[in-house]
Formats: C-alpha cells, structure tokens, sequence
C-alpha cells in the first residue's frame, strides 16, 4: 500500500512539475518586447531635469519598469490607451554620464546619458546681426552694375 501512495505522490508532483513549466512558457512567451524607446538617448546637466522616455513594443502598457543607477528616479508611469505605448518621466537631476539599464519586466534595455559639452547659455545661436549683415550684403551686390 505504501508503493501505490509513493507512485501517487511521485505522479502529483510530476503533474505540479510539469504545470509549473507551462505556466512559465506561457509567460516568456507573453511576455512585453520592447522595440524602441525615444528619444534614443539624453543628456545631463539639463537646466529641466525631467526625461520623459517613450518606449514602443508589443504590449510594454502594463509593464512594471525599475532603475537602479545613481542619480536617476522614476518619477511616474502613465499607461496609455494603446497596449504598446509606455511613458516614463525620470528625474536625472543628480545623475552622471553613463550608461543606466532599465528594467522593464523580465527585459534589460540598456540607455545611455551622456555628458553635455557646453550648457545652453554658453552656446552661441543665430542673432539679427547675422541676418542684417547678409542683407546689407545682398543689396549692395546688387546695386553694382
């Protein structure tokens, strides 16, 4: 009697065995693909420290994401109306450049931060000065014959 109630025992847990590895299939293949993320990288040393991150892939809506890079928190998470769209709002404020890895479920997507050469007031853009030099420029072309 003890013979049948080991094969019995051996029987169950091979079922639970086996009904476990299904169920686990069943969530890889289930499981969220991230395609892309926009914009494709970013900067620090921003004077808005908020990023707001886009990432696309077949159903990423529903999808826990987590980092873990210094400097850098999530914000929110807002979950759109499609099933393949995911906003995520981070706070880079006190990050360095590098490279932080999102995890967005069982998937690790690599983002790199990069460093930014000069801060927005220390670059120099286009001015009226330009522009009035060109035409100035242009008319008095135009007047020698």
């Amino acid at each position: 009697m003890k013979r049948i109630v080991l094969k019995s025992g051996l029987n169950d847990c091979l079922r639970i065995v086996v009904l476990c590895l299904m169920a686990h299939v069943a969530g890889i293949a289930h499981a969220a693909k991230v395609d892309r993320i926009e914009p494709t990288d970013w900067y620090v040393g921003m004077k808005n420290p908020s990023l707001q991150l886009m990432i696309y892939g077949k159903d990423v809506r529903d999808t826990n994401v987590t980092v873990d890079y210094p400097g850098v928190t999530i914000d929110s998470l807002v979950r759109l109306d499609s099933p393949n769209y995911l906003l995520v709002y981070l706070n880079v404020a006190d990050a360095k450049a590098g490279e932080m890895v999102l995890k967005i479920d069982r998937q690790r997507v690599k983002y790199q931060l990069k460093q930014r050469e000069k801060r927005g007031e220390e670059r120099i853009g286009f001015t009226c000065a330009v522009c009035c030099i060109g035409g100035r420029a242009m008319r008095s072309s135009r007047r020698a014959p």
